[in-house]
């Protein structure tokens, strides 16, 4: 049985990507029990889900297909395209990376103009105001006495 063409690009783009950006990939394969619209390759690099829609040049995704990467993209945060060729899918995933590493150059930068308070510099937690730590150290409740009552 020879495999369709998808398929083929589906492997040649995994294939790529491992040996291109390295990371973790894996690809989905569907039947009757799967949820619909899940892209065909899931994929993790340095710490970036990717979720890629493979398609043929020419095709587009199904609304449910859209829909899904969508979904992904907002609860996520993760990066989730349509690509048609092994070039194609190396770039998505080398752009995201060289992103992720520039908002990572960028918050570290913040970060270090802070003043960073560790608990050696701050007072004893107990006699802070609002700390309900008796001299036991246990943590004292409120008292609900009364409230129940008629």
């Amino acid at each position: 049985m020879t495999a369709k063409p998808e398929s083929r690009l589906q492997r040649r783009i995994q294939r790529a990507l491992l040996r291109e950006v390295g990371g973790w990939w894996t690809k989905i394969y569907t039947g009757p029990f799967q949820k619909a619209g899940i892209p065909d390759l899931l994929g993790c690099v340095e710490g970036l889900f990717f979720a890629l829609e493979v398609k043929m040049p020419g095709e587009e995704p199904s609304d449910i297909q859209v829909k899904t990467m969508r979904d992904i993209r907002v609860e996520g945060g993760a990066i989730a395209r349509t690509v048609t060729s092994p070039e194609q899918a190396v770039r998505v995933v080398q752009n995201a990376l060289a992103r992720a590493e520039k908002s990572r150059k960028v918050r570290s930068t913040k970060q270090r103009d802070k003043s960073v308070l560790r608990s050696r510099d701050r007072e004893d937690s107990r006699h802070a105001s609002g700390d309900r730590r008796g001299k036991s150290g246990r943590i004292r409740l409120p008292s609900y006495r009364g409230l129940f009552e008629d």
